[in-house]
């Protein structure tokens, strides 16, 4: 947004939704339109980007498509200035009893992110959804998935979208009683490459009464068919305890060569950044931006609810693998306080945050 907030550009934004209106027996549509209109003064041009998202839903399935039109794309996050429309996501989805398939475009998540994370948003214009199939299965204790989908690739604010490369894995869970255990594997296909790298991940739960914890491991296999000896390994392990009114977290993550790349440079997963954002959206906060490939850091709170509102403290810290904590290191720590019904006001907000960048 800086080239934008620099010319003084005027955003509009508009939507429109119509909620699930029925068309005949069990059938019912579904439409929601995302409009956004601005004015770039630096290069006297305006820009019209739009969202159609059409779905049809059944008794046991469903069918949607999206139109997006780029008239033309926002230059900021855009470097091709032409304007496109077309049909950007279409997919069909069926239930049967406790068997999920979905055809077309899709996202998904393993885990906690290590393995596979796709996903859109909007906001940040990040899209790596996958054209391909999904199929998911339950069964009571456990439950499972298989995929297979091309990622995007080139510039995603445009309509006109090619496929490249192709990600296949699968993804088991099993509980019993308080304990959860997990696994994921993913392989990466590129076009006009022997390479095929992969990740494996193991995870596990425990939660019983107050106190919960999981832990997340993966490997990354190196591309082997291009001699890369390098091979990649990460984990995260979370912590919380409830003692009444006071909540207690702690977290600690550690990543070495755990990106996984498309050709073209897209991230298909993402592991937790272990960063608390707090509820109120602060214009000079610096972001913390993940890195996969050389990250270690540790996260912790406490919240403590009371007749006088919510109240956390939060401390955060991210630095190299190599390096010491506490030097160079990107550190955020806040107070919060929330409080709603407070005399006329729904609601009430504080915010105390110190950041170090390095």
């Amino acid at each position: 947004m800086t080239r934008r907030a620099a010319a003084l550009a005027v955003a509009l934004l508009a939507g429109l939704a119509g909620g699930a209106r029925a068309i005949g027996g069990d059938l019912s549509v579904q439409a929601q339109n995302d409009l956004q209109a601005s004015h770039d003064i630096e290069t006297e041009r305006d820009i019209i980007e739009n969202w159609l998202d059409l779905d049809l839903y059944g008794q046991d399935f469903q069918l949607g498509l999206r139109y997006s039109s780029f008239a033309p794309p926002d230059p900021i996050v855009s470097t091709d200035q032409k304007s496109s429309e077309g049909i950007t996501h279409r997919f069909a989805e069926l239930q049967l009893s406790q068997t999920h398939l979905r055809v077309g475009t899709f996202t998904k998540l393993f885990g906690r992110g290590l393995a596979l994370r796709s996903f859109e948003n909007r906001d940040l214009r990040l899209d790596t959804n996958l054209d391909g199939f999904l199929i998911g299965q339950e069964g009571g204790w456990w439950r499972g998935s298989l995929l297979s989908g091309r990622v995007a690739t080139g510039q995603l604010e445009t309509a006109v979208r090619e496929r490249a490369d192709r990600l296949s894995g699968a993804d088991l869970e099993a509980g019993h009683g308080p304990l959860t255990l997990g696994g994921s594997f993913l392989t990466l296909e590129r076009p006009n490459s022997p390479a095929r790298p992969e990740v494996h991940a193991l995870r596990a739960s425990f939660a019983k009464g107050p106190f919960s914890l999981d832990w997340e491991g993966a490997r990354h296999l190196p591309d082997e068919a291009l001699g890369e000896d390098r091979r990649g390994a990460g984990h995260v392990v979370e912590g919380s305890y409830l003692i009444g009114p006071l909540g207690l977290y702690a977290g600690y993550k550690r990543y070495r060569d755990m990106a996984v790349l498309t050709q073209d440079q897209k991230l298909m997963n993402q592991p937790p950044v272990l960063i608390h954002d707090p509820r109120a959206t602060l214009m000079n906060r610096h972001p913390h931006q993940l890195d996969p490939d050389d990250e270690k850091g540790l996260l912790a709170d406490v919240s403590l609810s009371t007749s006088l509102g919510e109240f956390l403290v939060s401390y955060a810290e991210t630095q190299h693998i190599d390096e010491t904590f506490g030097q160079n290191s990107f550190q955020e720590s806040f107070l919060e306080w929330d409080r709603t019904g407070l005399g006329p006001f729904e609601s009430a907000h504080a915010i105390v945050d110190f950041q170090t960048v390095p």
